[in-house]
């Protein structure tokens, strides 16, 4: 099992564990409005920090399920908690796991310059064989 963890990378779990049921749930209890915490909380900020967590994701060679994280714990403290009382909840775990996932698999692909200008002749004067 601390293998596992240690895989899993501990430091993800608990960003999941703060943007995805405390900031929510303490935007509850403080009386923020709703449509300042859909806003600004729910689509600003967790936009935001799930796009992050995708290129973080990337930078530290974490495997691909680190991206889950915060868009499952999101959805089940909304199901069992029910942080928000809608059923759009659900569609921006939804967005979140999708930001993620752009932030983890972007730029993989590795940019080839295809002008004819800048290749090197690398065998000068060609293939010249031994056999007479």
């Amino acid at each position: 099992m601390p293998k596992l963890i240690k895989r899993l990378r501990l430091e993800f779990i608990v960003v999941a564990i703060i943007f995805g049921a405390i900031i929510p749930k303490v935007c509850n209890v403080a009386g923020m409005s709703a449509a300042t915490k859909q806003i600004w909380i729910l689509v600003v900020l967790n936009f935001i920090v799930a796009t992050v967590i995708g290129f973080w994701a990337k930078k530290v060679h974490a495997p691909w399920l680190v991206i889950t994280f915060m868009p499952i714990l999101f959805a089940l403290s909304n199901f069992i908690f029910h942080i928000n009382n809608h059923q759009y909840a659900y569609y921006l775990a939804l967005t979140y796991l999708a930001l993620s996932a752009f932030g983890r698999f972007s730029g993989t692909r590795v940019e080839v310059d295809t002008d004819d200008d800048n290749i090197p002749d690398l065998v000068e004067g060609g293939f010249k064989s031994n056999i007479d």
